[in-house]
C-alpha cells in the first residue's frame, strides 16, 4: 500500500488551497449564516469542483474517486463555511455520479457539462416524512399514461432544493416490487407545471445550505426523462448512496483537521495555575486522542474511495466510513467544547457551528443504525 499523494493529487490540493484562499473565502461571499445563492455556486463551478470525479468529456476534471475524496477534504478544510462543501458533495455524488453511470447520451451531454461548472443545480429527491429510512417504502408515484409519467410526490429534507432548477426524483412505479424493479428514477425540470421546490426549512446546522421540502403534482414528464431504465431506482440509487457514504466524509474530515488545529492552538495558549493546559494530561490525552481519530478516518475515507476505483465491493467498506468518520466527527466536536470550557458556551464560539454541523453527520446518507444494519449484513448475521 502507497500512502504518498501522487503529484496530480498534490498539484491539485495546491490549486483548491489557492482558489479558495483568493476566491471564495477572501470575496467574503460566503456566509455560514446566510445561504450561499446560484451566482456564488457558479463562481465556484470555474474550477470545476462541482465535476471533480465526472471524465472529461462530459464537462468534469476526470479524477478517480481518491483523488476526489482528496479535493474535497482540502477544499472542507480551507473553506470558511463548511455549508458549502458539503452542498457540492451532496450534489456531486447523489446526482452527478448517477447521471453519468447510468444516464442516457442526451442527458450526459445536455446536464454534466452545466452541472460541473456550476451553471446548473439539481437536488437529490428522495427523502418522505412518513418512510424516513425505509426509502423503499415510499409514497410517492408515477403512473404511466401512454409515452409520458405523472408523477405524485411529496419530498422533504432536500439538500440544494430551493436553489435548483431540477431534481433526481425517485418515485414508486411498482410499489409491491419495492427495491427489485420498484423504483424509478426521473430527472425532473423545476419550471414544469406542478413542481414547487421553493419550500425552504430552517435548520440546526450547515445554516449556509439551502435544504427544502418539495411537492409534485400530476407533473407530466416523458420517457426521455427517466433515468435509466423503467424499474432501475432501486440499484441507481444504493450505488449513488455508496459513492456518498464513502467519499462524503472527507467534507467531514476536512473539518476536523480544523478542530484539532484550532484545539491545539488553544490548549498552548490558555493557562491555569501558571501553565498552558496542554501539561495537563487529562487535556493533552484528548488532543492525542483527536489525532488518532484524524488519522484512522483518512485512511478508512481512503481505503472506501479506493475501492470504488477497483470495483471492489464497495458496500460494507463505504458503510463503515460513513459510520466510523460521522462519528468521531461528532465526538471530537464535543471533545473540543470540553476543553474550551467556558468560552465554547458562549454564541459565536469557534466551535458553535462545528458542533450544530456535525449533529445531521449520524443521519444524512443512512443513520448510523442503518450503517450497522449493512455491515451486520454483510457479515451474515
Amino acid at each position: 500500500m502507497n500512502f504518498e499523494y501522487t503529484k496530480a493529487q498534490l498539484d491539485l490540493k495546491d490549486e483548491i488551497f489557492h482558489f479558495v484562499k483568493h476566491s471564495i473565502n477572501k470575496l467574503g461571499f460566503i456566509d455560514e449564516k446566510r445561504p450561499f445563492n446560484a451566482k456564488e455556486w457558479k463562481e465556484v463551478g470555474k474550477l470545476k469542483i462541482q465535476g471533480l470525479p465526472i471524465p472529461v468529456e462530459f464537462g468534469g476534471r476526470g479524477f478517480d474517486a481518491l483523488t476526489s475524496t482528496i479535493a474535497l477534504e482540502e477544499l472542507s478544510y480551507h473553506c470558511e463555511d463548511g455549508g458549502l462543501p458539503f452542498a457540492i458533495a451532496a450534489q456531486m455524488l447523489s446526482c452527478l455520479i448517477p447521471i453519468w453511470k447510468n444516464g442516457s447520451d442526451s442527458q450526459r451531454n445536455n446536464f454534466l457539462p452545466k452541472l460541473c461548472d456550476g451553471s446548473y443545480i439539481i437536488a437529490n429527491s428522495i427523502t418522505e416524512q412518513e418512510t424516513g429510512s425505509d426509502i423503499y417504502g415510499m409514497k410517492s408515484t408515477a403512473r404511466q399514461e401512454g409515452g409520458d409519467f405523472i408523477i405524485q410526490a411529496q419530498k422533504t429534507l432536500i439538500t440544494n432544493a430551493p436553489l435548483a432548477g431540477w431534481s433526481l426524483v425517485y418515485v414508486a412505479t411498482h410499489p409491491e416490487k419495492r427495491y427489485f424493479g420498484g423504483i424509478s428514477a426521473f430527472i425532473i425540470d423545476h419550471s414544469l407545471s406542478g413542481v414547487n421546490s421553493n419550500l425552504e426549512l430552517k435548520k440546526l446546522g450547515l445554516e449556509s445550505v439551502q435544504m427544502g421540502n418539495q411537492s409534485f403534482e400530476n407533473v407530466k414528464v416523458s420517457e426521455k426523462d427517466l433515468l435509466g431504465k423503467l424499474g432501475a431506482g432501486g440499484p441507481i440509487f444504493q450505488s449513488s448512496m455508496e459513492w456518498e457514504r464513502a467519499c462524503l466524509g472527507a467534507v467531514h474530515l476536512g473539518r476536523m483537521k480544523k478542530i484539532l488545529d484550532f484545539s491545539i492552538d488553544f490548549v498552548k495558549n490558555r493557562n491555569v495555575g501558571g501553565n498552558p493546559i496542554s501539561k495537563y494530561q487529562s487535556i493533552s490525552h484528548k488532543i492525542a486522542d483527536m489525532k488518532i481519530k484524524i488519522e484512522t478516518s483518512r485512511l478508512i475515507l481512503y481505503k472506501a474511495a479506493s475501492s470504488l476505483d477497483s470495483n471492489k465491493e464497495t458496500g460494507i467498506t463505504a458503510s463503515i466510513a460513513k459510520l466510523y468518520i460521522s462519528e468521531a466527527y461528532r465526538t471530537m466536536c464535543y471533545d473540543a467544547f470540553s476543553i474550551m470550557g467556558g468560552s465554547a458556551y458562549l454564541s459565536g464560539s469557534f466551535i458553535e457551528n462545528y458542533i450544530k454541523d456535525s449533529l445531521s453527520s449520524t443521519i444524512y446518507s443512512g443513520t448510523s443504525e442503518i450503517q450497522r444494519n449493512i455491515i451486520s449484513g454483510y457479515l451474515k448475521i
